[in-house]
């Protein structure tokens, strides 16, 4: 289940600095929340992530999506990474591989990769906008990186 977490005009302003020109725009935390907690989230929930986010970036104009990558437990046997940087590698490749398959790029969405942290308390995750909306991801990465440092 898919669920949104809208930033509210005053933690965009005051928070974030954000112009007040560039209020206006949504900005929503996606947030997944499994059904069975014991069951981990499968390769179908990604791929319907993605179609679900290149529909909404059709309904909706003036948009932008954050995604933070889970830090649950992953039985990732041989691999010496991180769950979180795993299932944040695996959701770049499905994503670029659902763009090319699937014609997503018509809408024209951008992403930016966020690695905030010190090296062993990194959190991995994304950012999906429009190239209009660029000035705020970067307002936000360097409020992230003040933050950080």
């Amino acid at each position: 289940m898919v669920a949104l977490d809208f930033l509210d005009e005053d933690y965009k302003i005051n928070v974030l600095c954000i112009p007040e020109e560039y209020a206006g725009v949504e900005i929503a935390d996606i947030n997944i929340e499994k059904l069975r907690l014991d069951a981990p989230i499968r390769y179908a929930a990604f791929s319907d992530l993605i179609k679900w986010l290149y529909d909404e970036f059709k309904k909706r104009k003036d948009v932008m999506f954050t995604f933070i990558c889970s830090v649950d437990s992953l039985d990732i046997k041989g691999r010496k990474i991180t769950p979180q940087l795993y299932r944040w590698l695996l959701f770049g490749r499905l994503y670029q591989r659902a763009v090319r398959m699937n014609g997503y790029n018509q809408e024209r969405i951008m992403v930016q990769d966020a690695v905030i942290g010190q090296d062993d308390y990194q959190s991995y995750g994304r950012v999906f906008y429009r190239d209009i909306h660029a000035p705020i991801v970067h307002l936000i990465a360097a409020h992230l990186l003040e933050k950080q440092g």
